[in-house]
């Protein structure tokens, strides 16, 4: 209900705190309105906490090469 009506701060406060079967699933929804938003960073963030970081964000970052060498290059995940 709160994605729907994009309320992000009460959709994620629900999921962290009584529904964390779909938690992984709100960030990586999260992720996507970010990214549609135009807030890479942002969504690259939510992407990793929905542990889908490793398609979406270089799936995001293909057109900037200099933004997804920076991003590799920080990234922790070998």
């Amino acid at each position: 209900m709160y994605q729907a009506s994009d309320q992000w701060d009460k959709a994620l406060a629900t999921a962290e705190r009584g529904d964390r079967i779909h938690l992984r699933t709100t960030y990586h929804n999260y992720a996507g309105v970010l990214e549609a938003r135009g807030d890479p960073s942002g969504a690259a963030h939510m992407y990793q906490r929905a542990d889908t970081h490793r398609h979406h964000v270089p799936r995001m970052l293909i057109n900037d090469p200099p933004a997804l060498q920076q991003y590799i290059l920080n990234s922790k995940d070998p």
